[in-house]
């Protein structure tokens, strides 16, 4: 009982007013005392481990947090004693208020999904669960291609029969390859549906190398993946300014099985996956390099522009990019680019009888079938997309398409799915686009018309203006893209004037 501890309560009862300053001084006190020690801590370099003053900030920080617990739970039992002496209407309303859950949702009471309307957190997860089981199916469009389609499914036919008749080489785990995938587990995640994260994991030190070494020894061996390791939750996350009635303007995020993490992690170092045969151009989910680095060679190529010389610049924006990823496609990529046969296996059989529920207010739905797409969330993910959008970065560079600094080509500066286009010549950035398309179309995926970009900027704003009335649009298949004043490619503003002050502004919008 809460009553049986020896606390003063005069510290719970001096509160501060006002929404933010809710804290007691003996809270105060300490919150002042936790940010002295995280100044020395960080002042010293952030040492870590056993370090006397890392110790020290932890503990501090302990000790807030401990006292407002405690104080949290006074204020609680106070409440009660006061609703026993004194029982009324409104006491009885601030316990049930209290009682109520503190999930919030970001979404409207009403949600849109085409024609259906959802009022209720039932109604609305069934909505989402529809919405991105649809997304999960392969769709036909009339500006897809079959050819690549028909004959990368052939081929993965063909694979699975040379497979099933060839002597594999054994693959054997060892368990510093499973303790170097645990360390890259990242911590304060979301549990998975069995309730496990990566720090149930870490702690279990070195009592769980063994058992994850003869699982992982027994998927190479049958070339089967767990069936545990292929399910997960999808939480629809909201998109930053978007019309949140609208079940497209959802993002889905996936938790995949933390036992399944530290496979994957496993699985990429042993079959090379990382950064295999990449363009030089993609800084998207790559060690060592920085995603800016995409936005700073924009910087440098208009540097370049002298007097009254022209730069096309289009940004391109790929419909849910890592949700349309074709299976067949992205495994006759990963044949050709030479993963062997034993770890093409157990990717095929990775992405075979997937499967995903959805969790909405604190509820999840029915399982749906996943049937194309790499989950936005999962550890090879990020990496099996860049695969798949590969040879477009390559076949721009390769046909020299794109404005280049000095003899450096620079044309299609790329983070993941952000890809910019760069030409100082109206044909060729209409080649590019052109090339753009055929891929997509290939590839069975759909660039935005509307939301892709194309801007001209110029040292002369005059010139820039002049060109801009007198060129004509471009086109992106049948679709016509017409020059805008700005467009935003990672993060930044990207404008035919005043960019810079623009940008400059956003900052200080944001700061405030």
């Amino acid at each position: 009982m809460i009553t049986a501890y020896n606390w003063n309560d005069s510290d719970v009862n001096e509160k501060l007013t006002g929404f933010k300053n809710k804290a007691s001084p003996k809270v105060r006190q300490l919150i002042q005392a936790s940010k002295q020690k995280h100044r020395e801590w960080d002042n010293a370099g952030r040492p870590r481990n056993n370090h006397i003053l890392f110790v020290g900030k932890k503990s501090a920080k302990r000790a807030l947090r401990r006292q407002q617990r405690k104080e949290a739970a006074i204020e609680r039992e106070q409440f009660l004693q006061r609703l026993e002496k004194d029982p009324n209407d409104k006491a009885f309303f601030q316990l049930i208020k209290r009682n109520q859950s503190s999930i919030k949702s970001n979404c409207p009471e009403i949600l849109i999904d085409g024609v259906k309307t959802a009022k209720t957190p039932s109604n609305q997860r069934e909505t989402f669960a529809d919405y991105f089981k649809n997304l999960a199916t392969p769709q036909e469009n009339q500006n897809f291609k079959d050819e690549l389609l028909s004959n990368s499914t052939n081929r993965c036919n063909l694979i699975k029969e040379v497979s099933k008749n060839s002597t594999k080489r054994k693959i054997l785990v060892t368990q510093q390859e499973i303790l170097n995938a645990i360390q890259k587990l990242k911590n304060g995640k979301s549990p998975d549906e069995y309730g496990i994260t990566a720090e149930h994991i870490k702690y279990a030190g070195n009592e769980i190398t063994h058992i994850y070494q003869n699982i992982f020894n027994q998927i190479f061996k049958e070339r089967k993946v767990a069936t545990s390791f292929k399910t997960g939750i999808i939480t629809p996350v909201p998109k930053k300014g978007k019309d949140l009635t609208q079940a497209t303007n959802y993002r889905g995020i996936t938790v995949t099985s933390a036992h399944g993490k530290v496979y994957e992690y496993v699985l990429m170092e042993k079959a090379g996956l990382k950064n295999i045969n990449q363009s030089n151009l993609q800084f998207g989910f790559t060690e060592r390099l920085s995603p800016t680095l995409a936005a700073l060679i924009l910087s440098e190529v208009y540097s370049e522009i002298n007097g009254k010389d022209l730069l096309f610049i289009t940004t391109l924006d790929s419909q849910k990019a890592f949700d349309v990823v074709n299976h067949q496609i992205l495994l006759d990529k990963l044949y050709y680019l030479g993963v062997d046969i034993e770890y093409w296996d157990v990717i095929e059989d990775m992405y075979n009888g997937v499967t995903s529920t959805v969790k909405w207010q604190g509820d999840t739905s029915l399982s749906f079938s996943i049937d194309q797409g790499v989950r936005q969330g999962g550890i090879l993910s990020s990496h099996l997309y860049k695969q798949y959008i590969n040879e477009l970065l390559s076949e721009l560079e390769t046909h020299n398409m794109g404005i280049s600094i000095g003899n450096t080509y620079a044309g299609c500066p790329s983070c993941a799915d952000d890809i910019v286009l760069l030409s100082n010549d109206q044909n060729e950035m209409q080649e590019m686009l052109n090339t753009v398309y055929d891929y997509s179309s290939d590839h069975r995926f759909l660039i935005h018309p509307i939301k892709s970009n194309t801007i001209n900027k110029s040292v002369n704003k005059r010139t820039s203006e002049r060109i801009q009335q007198s060129t004509e649009n471009f086109t992106l298949g049948d679709n016509i893209m017409e020059f805008k004043s700005e467009t935003t490619h990672l993060g930044l503003k990207r404008t035919t004037s005043e960019e810079t002050k623009i940008n400059i502004n956003d900052r200080i919008s944001l700061a405030r």
